[in-house]
């Protein structure tokens, strides 16, 4: 039976994921998650930006999960002298979870650090926020 290019094309969409969510290379971070327990809610404006600064110390992780009505671009970052440093950076996406470990950031003279968890909104309406997170030592 000989498909037409309609039928393949739709064939195609319909394997590709069962395909991926076989493999082991999988990203746990965008498999679908809730955010359970107490968390934070913020309204960020249109084209603009919410930032939740955390000071965390050497050989600590913090576990962090977010959800977004709309897509954001979401980092974490922190300053040093006249340079950001942008450890994690993800574009366009509204749901996140996954940890965060200090130990490779923080300079050699330094035991602390402000790292700032920044959500973006390049949307024109209002995007709504729930976020929790969780600091640990390793």
């Amino acid at each position: 039976m000989k498909m037409k290019n309609g039928e393949r094309i739709v064939f195609i969409f319909c394997i590709i994921p069962l395909i991926l969510g076989g493999c082991k290379a999988f990203n746990t971070s965008t498999a679908p998650f809730e955010i359970t327990g107490p968390y934070k809610s913020q309204t960020i404006d249109p084209d603009s930006s919410f930032e939740e600064c955390i000071e965390l110390s050497r050989g600590q992780v913090i576990d962090y999960a977010f959800k977004t009505s709309r897509p954001v671009d979401f980092n974490i970052h922190y300053h040093s002298k006249d340079t950001i440093h942008y450890p994690v950076l993800k574009k366009h996406i509204s749901a996140w979870k996954d940890n965060f470990k200090t130990d490779q950031e923080l300079y050699k003279n330094k035991d602390s650090e402000y790292f700032c968890l920044m959500w973006e909104s390049n949307s024109t309406l209002q995007v709504d926020l729930i976020f929790k997170y969780d600091v640990r030592d390793k």
